[in-house]
């Protein structure tokens, strides 16, 4: 192969000038630090791939990446940034560290790369290195810079810009959001085929730009940005060696489980050494022996500290979010709750009404999410958080709460105008067996209030031991006023259910909400800036209703009369459940 041919190869083969030209610095077995070729891992050949696909499409390339440590995403951006810089004439390529002392660890690599290159191809492609950035002959360069003030990237037009850790941007910010940073640096690179956005990081708090950015990438409608999830799961450098007889054992354990057997499942785990959350872990994330041995060694170097582990370690993209931050809610419970199926009984609809003498769900529309049908003899409450119903506002929820069962099973999550929330919500409870019925009254709730007294259904009454008069204003009288005090204490009410496990959830809302709502920086239990904790607050309304409450009346099932063949079959089984027997048939009251 000529230089010329070389030097073409190399330009229109990432991989291959990757692999022939940059050399990286790694750790080997033996623990030693050694110069070698860089060559793709799994994770970032699915990141070149898509990169790859947007490119022939003709679109500008925007990617965000959650995963766990050393994974080697910060240096992949870096060799594409270089070879965008070598291969480009007068662009601008941007990565941006979260502190000073990271910066000056990342800007090692390009520094390698570019001292490293092969002779056949050096004099083309060497950079002359000022301070931590490097600039070619062709005009384009490669800066590294840390992130700070809002007006950080702006004043130059970059090509490609690619933020670190960035969950790490809210912690160290004091005086403005890591969003409104980040923002400094993207929005200069124009909305263009051939320009390059990428951010990084390990997982933080349920919150801030990161959380934002990836949930809505994630979660959200296809749109400009592609989200990728790298757990630790399948690295090779997280999985220890194992004999092939504890491979034979994991994977009967598997098979014990799979057939249902967990008790011998557990058994073969507790020779392993698993504890319970491990052997769970193992079941639902399919780990192999020798990566769940790896785990609990790691865990063990973090003294133990299994929240930490998570946050750098995560098994899923849920979970890392919730291991980074400090959440309202125990987030391992939310979490299995977000894994479980709808019960088969779901049905959905836009809303209730009346038909004929009977309460009907239109089927048409997604507002309402009935869980589970009204049940004979069960008793409901009914919350209602109300808010104006404005296409950018809050929502409007009503929660339906079966005390006996303990459940959520009915949801209608919409904004709606308080008028329409109100009689949503006397229809629900109409239908379900006439439950108790608590509105929230702060802002939009006077409507709301107001509207069910119309209706002439009875609700929660704020004062219920005072005798009601004629100059009783009903704005003091109906509905639960939310105040510092009389908020927390119902949010705590919520905690201590979701922690105790002692009420079952079907709603994604809500465990949406519940994954969004943490402590801000005043201590404070909120939402994190654009979520929503509507679906949260009419949750915690009927569990409030639940407590003041006496508890429902006990739930009696007629027992079924058991038939025999016999008299005499009749006789032993009144034997056998040691109560006073009738004669027996044949020797009478002596046997």
């Amino acid at each position: 192969m000529t230089k010329a041919e070389f030097w073409n190869r190399c330009r229109n083969d990432r991989r291959f000038f990757f692999k022939k030209c940059l050399r990286i610095r790694v750790q080997t077995a033996d623990g030693a630090y050694r110069m070698r070729p860089f060559i793709l891992n799994r994770e970032q050949e699915m990141v070149v791939s898509w990169m790859e696909e947007q490119e022939r499409a003709g679109k500008p390339v925007r990617f965000i990446i959650l995963k766990a440590r050393q994974l080697g995403m910060t240096t992949l951006a870096m060799a594409i940034w270089f070879h965008l810089c070598v291969f480009r004439d007068l662009i601008r390529c941007q990565v941006v560290g979260h502190r000073q002392e990271d910066t000056r660890k990342i800007s090692e690599m390009p520094h390698l790369m570019n001292s490293n290159l092969p002779s056949v191809i050096a004099p083309r492609c060497e950079a002359k290195k000022v301070r931590l950035n490097l600039y070619w002959e062709n005009g384009s360069w490669l800066e590294l810079t840390t992130q700070g003030g809002e007006e950080g990237g702006r004043g130059a037009t970059p090509t490609a810009v690619h933020a670190t850790e960035l969950s790490s941007w809210d912690i160290l910010r004091v005086q403005s959001e890591a969003e409104k940073v980040l923002q400094g640096y993207f929005s200069p690179v124009n909305l263009v085929a051939g320009t390059y956005l990428g951010c990084e990081s390990t997982a933080g708090m349920a919150a801030g730009s990161m959380y934002s950015r990836f949930i809505d990438a994630h979660t959200g409608p296809p749109g400009l940005w592609k989200s990728f999830f790298f757990s630790w799961k399948g690295v090779p450098k997280y999985c220890l060696s194992v004999s092939k007889e504890d491979q034979e054992k994991d994977a009967l354990m598997k098979l014990h489980y799979k057939k249902g057997n967990a008790a011998a499942a557990k058994k073969i785990a507790d020779g392993f050494g698993y504890s319970q959350i491990w052997f769970e872990r193992a079941i639902e994330y399919d780990l192999l022996v020798g990566e769940v041995q790896w785990a609990i060694a790691k865990v063990r170097e973090m003294s133990g500290d299994l929240r930490r582990f998570d946050q750098e370690f995560p098994l899923s993209w849920q979970d890392a979010f919730v291991a980074g931050g400090r959440p309202v809610f125990e987030q391992d419970i939310i979490g299995k709750w977000d894994r479980q199926d709808l019960p088969e009984t779901a049905l959905m609809g836009s809303h209730l009404y009346m038909k004929g003498n009977n309460i009907a769900l239109n089927p048409v529309g997604a507002d309402w999410t009935v869980y589970v049908p009204p049940r004979d003899h069960h008793e409901y409450i009914v919350g209602v958080d109300c808010a104006s119903g404005v296409k950018d506002g809050d929502y409007s929820p009503i929660i339906v709460f079966d005390r006996h069962t303990r459940e959520i099973v009915a949801q209608m999550y919409a904004k709606m105008p308080p008028d329409e929330t109100a009689d949503q919500a006397v229809l629900a409870a109409k239908w379900y067996n006439s439950a108790y019925l608590i509105p929230e009254i702060n802002n939009h709730g006077y409507a709301c209030v107001k509207r069910i007294l119309e209706l002439n259904y009875p609700m929660h009454r704020r004062h219920p031991n005072r005798e009601l008069s004629t100059q009783t204003p009903w704005s003091e009288a109906f509905g639960f006023m939310t105040t510092r005090s009389t908020r927390q204490m119902i949010i705590d009410t919520l905690a201590q259910a979701v922690r105790e496990n002692s009420i079952t959830v079907w709603s994604k809302e809500l465990i949406t909400e519940m994954r969004t709502f943490v402590y801000n920086q005043r201590g404070r239990a909120d939402h994190m800036g654009g979520r929503h904790s509507d679906a949260i607050i009419a949750t915690c309304l009927c569990l409030y209703a639940d407590a003041i409450r006496t508890p429902p009346e006990p739930l009696f099932y007629e027992k079924q009369e058991e038939e025999y063949d016999s008299d005499l079959q009749r006789w032993r089984a009144e034997r056998r459940g040691k109560k006073k027997s009738s004669p027996h048939p044949r020797l009478g009251s002596f046997a």
